[in-house]
């Protein structure tokens, strides 16, 4: 199944629990185990908010936290990142008294000869899992571009992810509820409950009962760059199987480094009479920062229109939202976001 944020802390907290559980015994996992627990450390601290301990809210977050060995939000990801990086280090990743419970519930002991430092990148791609993000002082740029071997949860391949100053401005819906009723599950578990597009009111894959999508989307390729003026992140996937034969979407963005700007080029390759539908799921606080202008493949500029949506922070709330789509009968939209 798709790989959430959320279950990726609850392997980082196992990972922790038995780590520790075995060097009191004085015993220890294959090398390889720990080197991946390193890989998955260095992932989550290159896609957290160092102010408060958030990541994007990505794929299935059903509230699960295995051990609750401290008081901060379920969302500040800090506390786990600690237990895990003292680990290694027998120092903290962040050193803030608040942050620190976990660490001290285990009673880490002599120093270990697997130290590793974590760097914070401005740029980073984990290709395997298909997940890109640059960084600036303050934002933080998160996109999807993968091919699943195993269920995907959400149709949300190349979804978009925008932070400001510690905001979510551009937002994944959430996840809600498994057990509500079919149409919720098919709002957050679909393609509009993400940034990303549509090809008239199909998602990407055909949905399922349950948790299941049929004609899954896959990643052909993505990359992710730096230029004097700009980080680049450019992804291309095969999706709508189920409306059409050989239907690709490459979305490329461009953020600029001398401003807050960022530049997004949705292209979709097919042969339908269907408009392709860009959706943004937008915070409170984005229209009053943020100004947002599209055109279409021929330069005609686009206007928006407001569709009633919802938003997720936690499992099993539910809050009205709004999301802003862009609509063309052309095959590209190019749209503009920048700090007002």
């Amino acid at each position: 199944m798709q790989f959430s944020h959320n279950y990726h802390r609850v392997v980082i907290q196992l990972l922790t629990w038995g780590f520790y559980l075995a060097e009191k015994h004085g015993e220890y996992f294959s090398s390889i185990v720990y080197e991946r627990a390193k890989k998955s450390l260095d992932y989550l601290y290159q896609c957290v908010d160092l102010t408060h301990g958030n990541l994007p809210n990505y794929g299935n977050n059903d509230g699960a936290l295995f051990f609750k060995l401290n008081d901060q939000p379920y969302r500040d990801y800090r506390p786990q990142l600690n237990g895990l990086y003292y680990f290694f280090n027998r120092k903290p990743l962040f050193d803030v008294s608040a942050l620190l419970e976990d660490v001290a519930w285990y009673h880490p002991t002599t120093a270990t000869n697997m130290a590793f430092d974590l760097e914070r990148k401005s740029v980073a791609a984990f290709k395997d899992g298909g997940y890109y993000v640059t960084k600036t002082a303050d934002t933080l740029t998160f996109l999807k571009c993968g091919k699943y071997k195993d269920r995907p949860a959400h149709a949300d391949n190349l979804h978009l992810d925008i932070w400001w100053k510690s905001i979510n401005i551009l937002r994944d819906a959430g996840t809600y509820e498994y057990n509500t009723s079919a149409d919720l599950v098919r709002y957050f578990n679909g393609t509009t409950a993400h940034n990303t597009v549509t090809l008239g009111d199909n998602d990407q894959m055909r949905k399922g009962p349950r948790f299941i999508w049929f004609d899954w989307s896959q990643a052909v390729a993505a990359a992710v760059e730096e230029t004097a003026e700009n980080y680049i992140i450019t992804g291309k996937i095969h999706a709508f199987k189920h409306v059409g034969k050989d239907i690709f979407h490459t979305r490329q963005i461009k953020q600029s480094k001398a401003t807050v700007a960022w530049e997004i080029v949705d292209s979709v390759e097919h042969e339908t009479e269907l408009p392709i539908k860009q959706y943004w799921n937008i915070s409170p606080e984005f229209s009053i920062h943020f100004s947002i202008f599209a055109r279409d493949e021929q330069g005609k500029h686009l206007e928006p229109s407001w569709q009633d949506a919802y938003y997720s922070s936690h499992y099993g709330v539910k809050e009205k939202s709004k999301a802003l789509v862009f609509s063309s009968l052309t095959k590209s939209i190019t749209t503009q976001i920048t700090q007002k």
